[in-house]
């Protein structure tokens, strides 16, 4: 996929799946990346095959999970699948079946963003009500963290477990230590300010360098600034003249690579070694529909999954 600056003759060729209704969609990979699952606002789960040379339509007729709320974020383990609900509450069911239902935490509002531990033991969350939290999914304790101004709209794990990311509809991205609850470290102004998870311009996908997490990348509303851990100080931009609406920033397994995802159906990616400002790729949605989820194949940085606000997913 070679970068080109004519937005209508370098769209990389995608086949679109029909996964849920319209609405905000969300995924998350199983089985070491072979298959993904996905869920909407639809009250249903579904797991697909991640290859896109595979069957484009449909699910088998066991892989599709009937769930009693709304779901707006979810993430997996080897074992159980997590929902962020909008019955105030996360919930963990069994991966295999869809059944065990229970509650693993609550909020006063709606849950709005997940994030998971590479080793599945521990599990953030975040709410409209201002908060996050952190889980041990072994002994069930739990961490609420207090301190932004609006409802939150993202959470992301450090892969040392030291920190946990923040963003929120009050503007800010914010570091927190996982042990003490403080903020050490907060942007302000980063995107536009809103009231509401769904009234929001952006979905603040903050992500840490995910091999050491030495560095953190932080979405603006028209660029991704990468900051190196405990000084915070900035070390590289992407950014780019089609990026005008910047909601998602996701590394590669590896770290290699960079991809981008914006509000109104862009996806960008850079190859994090190199020097030269210019992404290797660009993606255009023929309907220039928001991107509600962007993540990097596990193990690989071939392939790079997205969803869209019309339930639709798809495979780069």
């Amino acid at each position: 996929m070679a970068a080109e600056d004519n937005r209508s003759n370098d769209n990389v060729e995608c086949v679109l799946r029909n996964g849920h209704c319209e609405g905000h969609t969300d995924f998350t990979f199983i089985a070491d990346g072979h298959k993904l699952m996905t869920c909407g606002l639809d009250m249903e789960v579904r797991v697909w095959p991640s290859d896109d040379n595979d069957d484009q339509q449909s699910t088998d007729d066991n892989t599709s999970f009937t769930i009693a709320d709304t779901a707006y974020a979810i993430v997996a383990n080897s074992t159980e699948f997590f929902i962020a609900c909008d019955s105030n509450s996360v919930k963990s069911y069994a991966m295999a079946d869809g059944e065990n239902e229970t509650t693993v935490c609550r909020f006063t509002t709606n849950a709005t963003h997940l994030d998971i531990s590479a080793d599945g033991k521990w599990l953030a969350a975040s709410a409209a009500d201002f908060t996050l939290k952190l889980i041990n999914l072994e002994n069930k304790d739990q961490t609420c963290f207090e301190g932004h101004a609006a409802p939150v709209l993202s959470v992301a794990l450090d892969p040392k477990r030291q920190f946990i990311a923040s963003s929120s509809c009050d503007g800010s991205v914010r570091v927190w230590n996982a042990e003490t609850k403080t903020c050490v470290h907060y942007w302000s102004d980063c995107f536009p300010k809103s009231n509401d998870f769904e009234n929001s311009k952006t979905l603040g996908r903050v992500c840490w360098e995910p091999t050491s997490g030495h560095l953190i990348a932080v979405p603006h509303i028209d660029r991704v600034d990468v900051h190196r851990r405990d000084t915070w100080d900035l070390v590289t931009t992407y950014r780019h003249n089609q990026l005008n609406e910047v909601s998602i920033a996701t590394y590669s397994s590896d770290g290699k690579y960079m991809a981008v995802g914006t509000s109104d159906g862009v996806v960008m990616i850079w190859g994090t070694a190199s020097t030269n400002a210019e992404p290797i790729a660009k993606f255009f949605h023929n309907k220039s529909l928001r991107i509600t989820a962007l993540k990097w194949m596990p193990k690989s940085s071939t392939q790079l999954c997205f969803c869209d606000i019309n339930g639709q997913f798809g495979v780069l």
